[in-house]
């Protein structure tokens, strides 16, 4: 049974923590806040979360970490991972950062005595599943493969996040010609050099795949090791056998963790705006407050699409741009996303009115006109510090609407993501990053502004996550 809200799947997004904090470490620069402490995965793990949580749009979510390296496995096996290098002291320092910081976005952060954060994904992601939830895996480790079924699929990271591939059992089988389950038989004849699991010698990738195809198991292999032709390869299974099943039971991904269950209300997100705020000002991390706000900044600007013919009055708007203590509300959001209709030709153009949009909730759209007393008090906003979105400055610049320094063009972030594309309308945008068609007409410029506002503030973080 699918677990739906609003005739929607919630969708359990399941982030292999470990993987991406090393990740973000060793993709920038060291950084550090004015008392020494070390702050560049913190700031890396933010960007990639925001990107993440921009285009998946979870419902819960859950941060599972290594909490050490002894584990179960090695207890069985003494040298499991025991090739990898130290985890690097400016890298361990950020990790009590990492805690608070997971605690201020709302997201639960996992590490259990004795188990892997696989296995901590494993358990919970497996279960959320059979429930009926769409569970994304977010990892860089191609183990959790082995967990695809239905229900549940991985998104395996690869440079960073910037290319990610999903795996459902299609893409997988296609991939390796059997069912991800048998991954862990994969693994078990040919061993895995980055976890140090031995496998068998003289058996890799293809060979390993040739034997799977054939007798399905680890074990079946072994049942028939007769039947199989060459002499050093029959050999080393008969003599490494035991070493095969082990390494099989290392590659094997726990699904049962003790005293842990997967209950949804254990796993929604609950971000704190005030204790996100005050940890980023004590380590000076201004991109990783920017990046909160884009996902979950004040939208608190209210205004009434149908505030009268041709651009309501002031006092007709269910929220007045006009009022001073209104613009002080409009400057607490995260952006203003506008969409402006013009009149005239460069360089004599001029705006007739503004759609706005206050922050991420594209439902929270507007319209002032030219002649309503709100509209001077928007402009002097826009022209503010305030971060301001729009498509196509040029435009608004030749209307005389110059912001100082806080504009974010989406057609130009559009640009730099893919400048060999020839065209960059927005309905074009639209469609490829939110997945929507624009609307084949509308009833008037200010429906078409409002709608272009609406997918300007919606654009704004995931093409911003992309180019940071």
């Amino acid at each position: 049974m699918k677990q739906e809200q609003n005739g929607k799947q919630k969708r359990f997004l399941v982030l292999d923590g470990s993987s991406l904090i090393f990740r973000a470490f060793y993709a920038l620069p060291g950084l550090s806040d004015s008392h020494g402490q070390p702050t560049g995965a913190i700031f890396g793990f933010s960007n990639m979360l925001t990107k993440l949580m921009a285009e998946q749009q979870p419902d819960l979510m859950v941060l599972a970490f290594d909490k050490s390296r002894h584990t179960f496995r090695t207890e069985r096996y003494a040298d499991y991972k025991g090739t990898r290098d130290k985890t690097p002291e400016e890298l361990l320092s950020q990790f009590p950062l990492l805690r608070e910081f997971a605690a201020n976005m709302g997201i639960p952060f996992l590490e259990k005595d004795n188990y892997e954060a696989d296995d901590i994904i494993g358990t919970l992601a497996t279960q959320a599943a059979a429930k009926g939830y769409d569970v994304r895996v977010i990892t860089g480790d191609r183990d959790a493969l082995q967990l695809v079924r239905p229900n549940l699929r991985v998104l395996l990271t690869k440079k960073g996040i910037s290319e990610i591939k999903d795996y459902d059992t299609a893409a997988f089988e296609e991939e390796y010609g059997f069912e991800p389950l048998k991954l862990i038989d994969l693994k078990g004849l040919m061993g895995d050099t980055s976890d140090n699991i031995p496998g068998v010698p003289g058996v890799g990738p293809k060979t390993a795949s040739k034997l799977l195809l054939a007798y399905g198991s680890v074990e079946n292999v072994l049942a028939h090791v007769g039947e199989v032709s060459g002499k050093k390869l029959k050999e080393n299974l008969q003599t490494y056998a035991d070493q095969a099943r082990l390494s099989k039971e290392l590659a094997t991904i726990e699904l049962h963790v003790p005293d842990l269950a997967f209950a949804e209300e254990d796993y929604r997100i609950q971000p704190d705006m005030e204790k996100m705020q005050a940890f980023c000002d004590d380590h000076e991390l201004r991109a990783v407050w920017r990046n909160f706000e884009r996902l979950y900044g004040p939208a608190e600007l209210a205004l009434d699409l149908d505030g009268g013919e041709n651009g309501a009055a002031a006092q007709d708007l269910s929220y007045d741009l006009g009022d001073e203590a209104a613009v002080k509300t409009a400057a607490k959001a995260p952006y203003l996303a506008v969409s402006g209709i013009f009149s005239g030709l460069a360089p004599f153009a001029s705006l007739e009115g503004l759609a706005i949009v206050a922050g991420p909730d594209a439902e929270k759209a507007g319209f002032v006109a030219r002649d309503s007393a709100a509209f001077p008090a928007l402009l002097q906003l826009l022209e503010s510090d305030q971060q301001a979105v729009v498509f196509g400055l040029k435009r608004y610049d030749q209307a005389g609407l110059r912001g100082q320094k806080a504009f974010f063009d989406v057609e130009l972030a559009a640009y730099l993501l893919e400048p060999e594309r020839s065209k960059y309308a927005l309905s074009e945008l639209s469609q490829k990053y939110l997945q929507e068609a624009a609307p084949e007409s509308f009833d008037d410029e200010k429906a078409q502004a409002v709608w272009e506002a609406k997918a300007i503030s919606r654009l704004y973080p995931l093409l911003g996550a992309k180019l940071e």
